[in-house]
């Protein structure tokens, strides 16, 4: 036995060991036998050779006027190798799910994850017969227009075990663009029109929240949150509650997720080419005036943000808009 196999073995009783004085969870040990047994089979293959061995044979035939060609493809069938390594594939990747890795990789990589949301408590008698709003903490008193966390496992509690993955990110799965031209006599026109689907951007800080550091209350609060007489609100009460706004202290909250997509015109311009009889006195043989604008229309849902912009506090500069006049001259 290799020094190698010893530790291996030696890691695995270890475990066993933790495992039955309650030091360790179970699936720590499914994923670590997965690794162990695909650390066994990469041995084997080192070892002795490929898991699965084939044989390729090719047959050409080739004359001046007549080509032709076979494969044959023999396989010695599937060792137990292979079968150890998709044994050990299954394990690992079972031990990895039960583990909470696949949550984490989205939550730190995809920023995915996000409390769900269903909208605002309306009343008390609602608050009393739903799951338990621990987002802020236990000790958190859960009112009236309030958001209201959805408890996704149902264990009639809502803390950070209930975060799920809800869409698409800030990286837009669909980006197009689309142009076109026309020119009727001496006038002529174009633009470019531009877009992205399938992209959502998580706002936080200043650029939503009210009386973020002190500062002022953005527009959105005034018209849209939740009061007695403004009950089909988006936005929770008015209060600095680390339950209702997406300060640091709470990951995203689906209340504050917005979908990016947009189609802007990104460019359009009109010219026109004055006729060469008007430039016969003139040393020119052409002239075209013209007058063209950039990032003139955004059509767009998310709110303070320019759509392009993914940072979850707006700190990238908009796109601006951009009008220009000019002349072209030809001698």
């Amino acid at each position: 036995m290799t020094i190698a196999q010893i530790a291996a073995v030696a890691i695995f009783l270890l475990m066993f060991v933790l495992i039955i004085i309650d030091k360790i969870e179970r699936h720590y040990v499914t994923l670590a036998c997965g690794i162990l047994t695909l650390g066994v089979v990469f041995g084997l293959i080192m070892h002795n050779g490929s898991a699965i061995v084939n044989t390729l044979n090719v047959k050409s035939i080739f004359t001046s006027n007549f080509w032709y060609s076979t494969k044959e493809e023999e396989s010695s069938g599937i060792s137990w190798s292979t079968i150890i390594f998709i044994a050990g594939m299954m394990i690992m990747v079972e031990g990895m799910a039960k583990a909470g890795f696949f949550r984490w990789l989205c939550l730190k990589l995809a920023k995915l994850v996000k409390y769900k949301t269903d909208g605002l408590f309306q009343s008390q008698e609602e608050i009393d017969n739903y799951a338990k709003q621990e987002v802020a903490g236990s000790n958190y008193v859960t009112k009236p227009g309030d958001i209201k966390y959805v408890d996704v496992n149902g264990d009639k509690v809502v803390n950070s075990k209930d975060m799920t993955y809800l869409g698409n990110g800030n990286v837009p799965e669909i980006v197009y663009g689309i142009n076109g031209a026309l020119k009727w006599k001496n006038m002529d026109f174009s633009f470019l029109l531009q877009g992205a689907g399938r992209v959502q951007v998580y706002l936080n800080g200043g650029i939503i929240q009210p009386y973020f550091n002190q500062g002022n209350l953005p527009q959105l609060w005034i018209t849209d949150s939740w009061s007695e007489t403004n009950r089909n609100a988006r936005y929770p009460r008015l209060a600095n509650t680390t339950h209702n706004l997406p300060a640091t202290d709470v990951s995203c909250v689906e209340t504050y997720l917005y979908d990016a997509s947009y189609l802007r015109l990104k460019n359009i311009e009109i010219g026109y080419n004055l006729p060469k009889k008007w430039l016969s006195a003139l040393t020119i043989t052409g002239l075209r005036v013209y007058v063209n604008a950039t990032n003139l229309l955004t059509l767009a849902s998310v709110p303070q943000i320019d759509p392009e912009n993914i940072h979850s506090q707006g700190w990238s500069y908009p796109q601006m808009k951009a009008f220009n006049f000019g002349l072209t001259l030809q001698f």
